[in-house]
C-alpha cells in the first residue's frame, strides 16, 4: 500500500499485519497527510522514533525525561506539572467535551521493546491485554501517538479483539490530530522531541465511556511480553516514579461530598469484574437520566 493509497483509505480502517503480507504497509491512520506516517509497521520506523527519542527506551526514561522537563516529579494527578497542564489546555481548547476527557490519555512515550513495533491484544477469559512485539493478529489499528515535526505519529497497536467502537476511534483520531495543531503552535509546547504523548484510552472501558479503575503492566519474561491488568490498589496523589500516564481531566474536586462519593464508587468498582463495573455504570447513567426526566416537566410548570 503507498501513502496515497492510505490517504483514500479510512480513517479506521484495518491494516494488514506486514509480517503476514510479506512486507511494510503505508500506516493508515488519517487521509488528513497519510505521507507524515510513514512505514508505520516497519521495525525500523520504529527505531527511528527511538533514535530521535520521541519513544524513550523504557519508563524510568520516559519518567525521568518529563521531570528534567517540568524541574519536579508530577503527582499521580498530573497537576503540579506545567508540561501536562499545557496539554490538558491544548485539548479543552480543541474539545471541551466529556467525550475528549474520557477517549484521551496523556502519556510518557516509551517501550519496553526497543528492537521494534509493538502490538497488542486482549485475552477476555483472564482480563487480561498482551503488550509486546511479535504477536500473531491479523488486523490492527493506532493506539499511542507521539507529536513530531512530520506530525502525529504512531508507535503502538491493536488487533481486533481490542475495539469495537470504530466510531469512536474515528473520532478519537480526528480530535488527537486537531489537538496536535493547537498544541505544537501554543507557547506551552516545550519543543520536539516532546515528553508527552496522547494514546486512546480503551483498557477495560469504552473509549467514549469513563474510567473504571487504574492499571498496572507486569511483564511476562516467559513470553517475553507485559500484561496490564487491573491495579486494585487504593493510590495517594504523591508521585510515582512508575507512572506514565495521565487522565486529560486534572480530577481535583472542589466539593468534599463530591470526593467522598467518588472513593466510593472507587471501592465498589475495584471489587468487581469488568462486564459487572460497566453494567453497574450502565444502570447509574439510566437511572440518571430516568430521574432528569422526570424533573424536567415540574421544571418547566
Amino acid at each position: 500500500m503507498s501513502a496515497s493509497g492510505a490517504g483514500r483509505a479510512a480513517a479506521s480502517a484495518a491494516i494488514p499485519h506486514p509480517r503476514r503480507a510479506g512486507r511494510s504497509v503505508a500506516g493508515v491512520f488519517l487521509s488528513l497527510d497519510p505521507q507524515s506516517f510513514g512505514q508505520a509497521f516497519d521495525d525500523a520506523y520504529f527505531r527511528n522514533l527511538l533514535q530521535r527519542q520521541f519513544v524513550s527506551r523504557d519508563p524510568e526514561l520516559a519518567y525521568n525525561r518529563l521531570v528534567l522537563l517540568d524541574g519536579t516529579k508530577p503527582e499521580r494527578s498530573g497537576g503540579n506539572s506545567k508540561s501536562i497542564a499545557g496539554l490538558r489546555k491544548a485539548i479543552g481548547s480543541v474539545d471541551r467535551s466529556p467525550f475528549a476527557h474520557m477517549a484521551l490519555m496523556i502519556t510518557a512515550p516509551h517501550s519496553h521493546w526497543p528492537a521494534g513495533a509493538i502490538f497488542e491484544t486482549y485475552e477476555r477469559e483472564r482480563e487480561r491485554y498482551w503488550i509486546g512485539p511479535d504477536q500473531v493478529f491479523t488486523r490492527v489499528w493506532p493506539i499511542s501517538f507521539v507529536f513530531s515535526p512530520e506530525g502525529v505519529l504512531p508507535y503502538e497497536w491493536a488487533d481486533e479483539s481490542v475495539f469495537d467502537e470504530l466510531d469512536s476511534l474515528d473520532r478519537a483520531y480526528r480530535l488527537i490530530a486537531q489537538v496536535a495543531v493547537a498544541w505544537t503552535s501554543s507557547v506551552a509546547f516545550p519543543g520536539y522531541p516532546a515528553p508527552l504523548g496522547l494514546a486512546i484510552n480503551h483498557r477495560f472501558k469504552r473509549i467514549a465511556g469513563p474510567a473504571l479503575w487504574d492499571t498496572l503492566e507486569i511483564p511476562d519474561e516467559d513470553r517475553g511480553l507485559s500484561y496490564v491488568q487491573v491495579d486494585r490498589q487504593e493510590r495517594s496523589n504523591l508521585p510515582f516514579a512508575g507512572q506514565v500516564g495521565w487522565s486529560v481531566h486534572t480530577g481535583d474536586y472542589s466539593s468534599e461530598r463530591f470526593r467522598k462519593a467518588g472513593d466510593y464508587l472507587d471501592s465498589v468498582l475495584t471489587r468487581l469484574t469488568f462486564e459487572q463495573a460497566q453494567a453497574l455504570l450502565d444502570a447509574l447513567r439510566r437511572s440518571g437520566v430516568e430521574r432528569a426526566g422526570q424533573a424536567a416537566p415540574a421544571m418547566n410548570r
